[in-house]
């Protein structure tokens, strides 16, 4: 219940707050997501033109996806091809778009495919390995073959390359027992290796384990002729011309579902079931919230001829065997299952309660695309009662005397809106009607309804609300400017998320992220942390903390974390310097020089470091003259020498692989090339996962305990050094960290 009375709105997502009965589909994010008007297949198009001559007459198809090949079986030469996808480069997928025509993207057919006939299988006759007017097939998980050997009463079973034959089910006579068949038909197996065989001439669905073992069969048809299985178990049989949908396990249908001259079915990836006639036409039926099935339209193919069987890829096609009219042969189709749009869809809400009695609901929102040729219409109707939860949404003629009309508007052009005319109360109910032009469709993404009634008429005198239709006139009329005005005011009430980074809009982040200079990476927006917030919304907040510690070793280490993900120590060089410095005071004033220990600087007993010339290697004739050692080079002054070492250079060490050195030092330099000061030289050292003494010896900068490294020669190559073999005599004592042993071509190369 909603107390206040200040002016509110409530949002309803297609995918809440709507009707169970709703007749309209929900789009993939691909496609952006929300409702549109079904889409019907269609347009069928050639799969490959090279097949025409090469197919005789097929009547089934199945794939083995994990192979990527395509079976069918001939019924005139009682044999079965293959077609190999894996090698040919195929675009399997469902191109059509939501957004415009549903044929502009569709891909090319193939022209070139691995065609073969699949030896030692078939031939017309009763022989274990013949067939003889076989009708179906079936691939199981280990991509062994499953025939229904119609004529000769049999379902047989071939295994994968070599196709050996596995088994024979049924004496080869028609019969009604366990395991004996009268004409089988269709075949089906699910990824656990349940077979479904359509014994038609017994009326009977029989199950049977791969091994052989049967289990209780589905009975009570009259003539099963078509199967389809989904991926949860669902089982779809055509039985004359009706569908009878099996819940997962049962043996009693949940629905009937009616195609008048069916003839093959087929799931795709999204669960909707598609039902071919001997029409040429293609039924299409998707699931509801309660997993039942609804008729969503009728794709018509624009053929005279009928369909012999359907198949979904994985990829994302609809394929067909469609036969013609009078043709001398059928022919293999690829279906657009989104070929043409139905007319119209209805999406009705629940009730929705304001809180208020008497509330005079105000305005309807939509975040809506409606293209050109398309419409939405909006129908409202309100009471002070709420509605029975089976009450119908009946549309009636709208007036203002009436009690509780229900009211509609045809609203057109992107993102529209409407004033709510249906008459004060307390709840309202939301009729939405999408209609298409056959070609495109509106899609429906969120809806905002505005309550009570704010309108600028109450700021005007008394004397213009006097009569009821002036006022209700005026009132429309001034609302035509208040929608506009009312964005005005909420993009300045809403201007304080524009410099929020948890809150700024993906398509103002950069703007923002320029006020800092801050640099984006595009790796952060992949990537949710705490908060649900994205790496780069993190890194924003935290750059007013980071900016004043920009060109320090502080805050390079923390950047080169935040961009690159290497954690990284920076060692400046003029810091390693160790400088003697003598006092000319000495004890007691007499002048004496003693050696003081100060700030960056130690005597000669603490350990320091006499200045060499092997600092710079400058030509100095009789000093440094060596051809091929000296340097010719005029900085810094001489005198300057022993000081000047290492002031503007500072070594990166950071943690990486020893076979991603190249990657991460590239990740690692793009960061510090561009943050640190100007004027300084960087050097990288690359810390392995290993500790040397006395020369990788300084945890927590050159240092990293880390598991050991399988010999690479060219990168970690060095025995005993950076790199260890399987049969080293340490292994006993790493079998904590090495689980891997060194294998020449799995996990060790020779260079």
């Amino acid at each position: 219940m909603i107390e206040t009375t200040q002016p509110t709105y409530l949002v309803l997502d297609p995918v809440d707050r709507w009707d169970k009965d709703s007749v309209l589909e929900f789009l993939s994010p691909a496609h952006g997501g929300g409702l549109a008007v079904d889409c019907v297949p269609g347009q069928p198009t050639k799969f490959a033109e090279s097949l025409a001559d090469r197919l005789d007459c097929p009547v089934a198809l199945t794939l083995d996806p994990a192979r990527q090949t395509l079976y069918l079986l001939e019924l005139r030469a009682a044999c079965i091809n293959s077609i190999n996808l894996q090698l040919q480069n195929l675009k399997l997928k469902d191109s059509c778009s939501y957004s415009s025509k549903p044929d502009a993207s569709r891909d090319e057919p193939c022209h070139d495919l691995e065609f073969s006939t699949l030896p030692a299988i078939g031939g017309k006759g009763r022989s274990p390995r013949q067939l003889l007017n076989p009708r179906g097939l079936a691939t199981l998980a280990d991509g062994s073959l499953v025939v229904t050997d119609t004529g000769n009463h049999q379902v047989k079973v071939f295994s994968a390359y070599p196709h050996a034959l596995l088994a024979v089910w049924g004496d080869g006579k028609p019969g009604d027992g366990s395991m004996q068949f009268k004409s089988p038909w269709k075949v089906v197996a699910d990824p656990c290796g349940l077979i479904y065989v359509a014994d038609r001439g017994n009326g009977r669905i029989q199950r049977i384990q791969r091994d052989g073992s049967p289990r209780a069969p589905i009975t009570g048809f009259v003539s099963p002729k078509a199967l389809a299985l989904r991926s949860d178990g669902m089982l779809a049989v055509l039985d004359g011309s009706d569908v009878l949908v099996f819940a997962p396990g049962k043996s009693h249908h949940i629905q009937k579902l009616e195609v008048p001259t069916g003839s093959c079915l087929a799931f795709d990836g999204d669960n909707n079931l598609y039902a071919g006639t001997s029409t040429a036409l293609i039924y299409k039926f998707v699931p509801d919230a309660k997993d039942l099935y609804r008729e969503a339209g009728i794709g018509v193919t624009g053929r005279d001829a009928q369909f012999l069987d359907l198949l979904w890829t994985r990829e994302g096609q609809l394929l067909g065997v469609l036969l013609d009219r009078c043709a001398a042969k059928p022919q293999l189709l690829s279906i657009c299952t989104c070929g043409s749009y139905s007319p119209t869809g209805t999406l009705t809400s629940e009730t929705l309660d304001s809180g208020l009695e008497n509330c005079t609901w105000h305005r309807i929102q939509l975040e809506a695309d409606v293209p050109p040729g398309t419409s939405i219409e909006v129908a409202t109707q309100t009471s002070n009662k709420e509605w029975p939860k089976d009450a119908a949404f009946q549309a009636e003629s709208f007036s203002y005397t009436s009690a509780n009309p229900p009211t509609s508007v045809f609203l057109t052009g992107n993102n529209p809106d409407c004033l709510v005319q249906s008459a004060p109360g307390q709840y309202l109910r939301l009729q939405v009607k999408l209609r298409s032009n056959s070609v495109r469709s509106p899609i429906l993404r969120r809806i905002r309804i505005h309550f009570p009634r704010e309108s600028y008429l109450q700021y005007l005198p008394a004397v213009y609300q006097e009569d009821d239709e002036s006022r209700l006139f005026l009132e429309r009329f001034l609302s035509i400017f208040q929608t506009t005005f009312d964005g005005f005011d909420q993009n300045i009430d809403d201007l304080w998320m524009q410099f929020d980074p948890s809150s700024v809009p993906d398509k103002w982040f950069p703007w923002l992220a320029s006020w800092v200079a801050l640099p984006l990476n595009p790796r952060w927006f992949n990537q949710q942390r705490k908060g649900g917030l994205t790496d780069a919304r993190l890194a924003l907040k935290a750059a007013g903390r980071e900016y004043p510690r920009r060109g320090t070793p502080v805050g390079l280490q923390s950047l080169i974390k935040e961009y690159s993900g290497v954690d990284a120590r920076l060692v400046e060089h003029f810091r390693l310097r160790r400088l003697m410095i003598l006092s000319d005071q000495g004890a007691g004033g007499s002048g004496t020089a003693w050696v003081v220990p100060q700030a960056g600087v130690s005597p000669l007993c603490a350990g320091g470091r006499l200045w060499s010339r092997d600092y710079y290697q400058r030509l100095q004739i009789g000093v440094y003259s060596r051809i091929g050692y000296f340097r010719l080079t005029g900085e810094p002054e001489p005198g300057m020498e022993p000081l000047a070492w290492g002031a503007n250079e500072f070594s990166v060490f950071f943690n990486c692989e020893p076979y991603q050195i190249k990657e991460t030092r590239k990740g690692v330099a793009e960061v510090v090339e561009r943050e640190k000061p100007a004027y300084t030289k960087a050097n990288y050292c690359p810390v392995l996962p290993r500790l040397r003494v006395g020369v990788q010896a300084t945890l927590g900068v050159d240092t990293r305990v880390g598991a050991f490294t399988p010999l690479l020669l060219g990168t970690t190559g060095t025995l005993g050094y950076d790199a260890i073999l399987g049969c080293d005599p340490a292994r006993p004592h790493l079998d904590g960290s090495l689980r891997y042993p060194a294998q020449v071509g799995v996990n060790t190369r020779l260079q």
